[in-house]
């Protein structure tokens, strides 16, 4: 009677065991991590009302096939100058390009730092979600010549350290 009443004992043990196991399995949530990978802008010399063609390089470094959509802003000089919903999950794809412009009619003729960022409360790694191209952009007023005789045009691009290293390799 006593082995008996130790057994039930064991197996209902066992059996909750294997349900909250299975319950946790079940309920698990996805690995949801993106990363700006690179952010370039052209031209990186301007007239006012010229429009800069913006692009963003990022990964999910997460789940694939977990996703969700989110804002995704361009600032210059931290003012918000550009943005649009991505979406991404898609399964087995990692690496996304987000291309804005910006339209510099009614901007003060000056430098800008362009920055590409974003946020959502899900991510796993939130400090690598935003990027500053460290050359800033020019603008000059319509007409007027660029200093020291540079052109209009040219690129400028910042990418994440880590992954140029893993791209030479």
């Amino acid at each position: 009677m006593k082995c008996r009443m130790i057994l039930r004992c064991f197996m209902v043990l066992l059996a909750l065991c294997m349900a909250s196991g299975t319950a946790q399995a079940e309920y698990n949530e996805p690995n949801l991590d993106l990363r700006v990978q690179q952010v370039s802008f052209t031209p990186a010399r301007a007239h006012v009302g010229d429009t800069i063609q913006v692009t963003v390089r990022v990964t999910n470094m997460g789940d694939t096939g977990a996703g969700k959509t989110i804002p995704v802003r361009i600032l210059a000089n931290g003012k918000r100058v550009a943005d649009q919903l991505f979406s991404w999950g898609d399964p087995g794809i990692t690496n996304f390009t987000v291309q804005f412009q910006w339209d510099t009619g009614g901007a003060a003729a000056g430098e800008y730092r362009i920055k590409a960022d974003f946020f959502f409360f899900e991510d796993s790694s939130p400090f690598d979600n935003e990027m500053t191209v460290k050359q800033p952009l020019i603008l000059v007023p319509a007409g007027a010549p660029f200093p020291t005789g540079q052109s209009a045009g040219g690129t400028a691009t910042e990418g994440d350290p880590q992954t140029k290293k893993w791209w030479d390799q």
